[in-house]
């Protein structure tokens, strides 16, 4: 297993998750882990494809993350005082936007800005899991999003060129793009303390 994406928490661990190095076949060998602040690191969940779209919700006690492999993203209750999960659930299913769940951030109002990556779309969803909105993207391999500039009102979103996979030139892919006029913003992000 290798790493793959992670978010810091609100005491300055970082959550992250790995992932089978053999992306098309993936098995579930990658888990869920906590690097703390004295650089112990503590496993949280196994059973994972390949870990992504980790980021918390503003109050800190909700850990988003997802298995891309089954375009499922998961939620879980967390404690902030300790850093573990518990009553790990189902948040959402990507498969109808036509892609699975990558990189993720979380907006002051608690929506996750969720990219899906082959459904060229970012996709907004309320705490519930219910799809508040789709953002059309202009290419399919959507990899990441995250809130910035001075208001922390715009969202940057981040896209891979196929043909760094073997795949077809895409015009426009590779590149960073920036979304605004979305009336929200996002939140500090914390740094790990460690």
């Amino acid at each position: 297993p290798t790493i793959n994406d992670g978010a810091v928490d609100r005491a300055g661990r970082f959550v992250f998750g790995g992932c089978d190095t053999d992306i098309e076949n993936a098995q579930p060998v990658g888990g869920l882990y906590a690097l703390d602040t004295g650089h112990r690191v503590t496993q949280l969940d196994s059973g994972i494809h390949l870990s992504n779209s980790h980021c918390f919700s503003p109050d800190g006690k909700t850990l988003y993350c997802a298995d891309s492999f089954l375009n499922n993203a998961y939620a879980y209750d967390y404690d902030v005082a300790t850093g573990q999960v518990s009553n790990k659930r189902v948040f959402v299913n990507t498969e109808d936007l036509g892609g699975c769940p990558d990189g993720s951030a979380v907006d002051a109002d608690g929506l996750v800005w969720m990219s899906i990556f082959e459904g060229a779309k970012v996709a907004a969803y309320r705490p519930d899991g219910t799809l508040e909105r789709a953002v059309d993207m202009p290419v399919r391999l959507i990899s990441s999003v995250a809130f910035g500039g001075p208001g922390l009102d715009r969202l940057y979103v981040t896209t891979i060129d196929p043909t760094e996979f073997g795949g077809e030139a895409e015009e426009g892919s590779g590149y960073v793009y920036v979304v605004e006029g979305l009336g929200t913003c996002g939140v500090p992000e914390a740094r790990y303390r460690g």
